[in-house]
């Protein structure tokens, strides 16, 4: 599970399909979500190294989930930071 996005990065250079993979920490009151992002899905699948790592926290939500990566995804969609964001991927 991941999602491509266009981003920039804040040398100006421009991703225009980033792919982004999640790992995600929790406590009792907030999710981390470190989100590695690459290039493109290709270079992360040719084994290059990502070019960036960006955190994002939330608050704990009850929301349905099938395991803990699923639920920082769906935190990651429902918050608005992707909106071009396509998931699932």
């Amino acid at each position: 599970m991941a999602f491509t996005t266009p981003y920039e990065l804040e040398s100006g250079i421009q991703l225009p399909a980033a792919y982004v993979n999640i790992t995600v920490n929790t406590s009792k009151a907030l999710v981390t979500c470190i989100c590695s992002v690459y290039a493109s899905a290709e270079t992360k699948e040719e084994g290059k190294p990502k070019v960036l790592e960006v955190y994002h926290q939330f608050p704990v939500e009850d929301k349905e989930c099938s395991n803990p990566i699923d639920y920082g995804y769906q935190l990651l969609e429902s918050s608005g930071l992707y909106p071009d964001a396509t998931w699932n991927i």
